[in-house]
């Protein structure tokens, strides 16, 4: 849960920023756009949902692992 409440809000701010900053700084020497950068919404839409998929994922495997340890080997080490 926690991997998914952290990977869907850090998608949209790191596609949001990406969509600015190029828009902002990769331009020509007059000014103009280094190639026309058009970002469809299901573009944006389908980033976001696979970063929060990722991070459900990510933080899955582990728990999933920790889950099936004994707690007292783990604090024996």
């Amino acid at each position: 849960m926690q991997g998914g409440l952290l990977g869907f809000p850090g998608a949209m701010v790191g596609a949001s920023a990406a969509a600015i900053i190029w828009h902002d700084n990769m331009r020509l020497p007059d000014g103009s756009e280094l190639f026309p950068l058009i970002l469809a919404p299901s573009v944006l839409v389908g980033t976001v949902l696979l970063a929060a998929v990722t991070g459900v994922v990510a933080a899955a495997v582990p728990a999933l692992r920790a889950a099936r340890l004994d707690p007292v080997v783990a604090i024996r080490g």
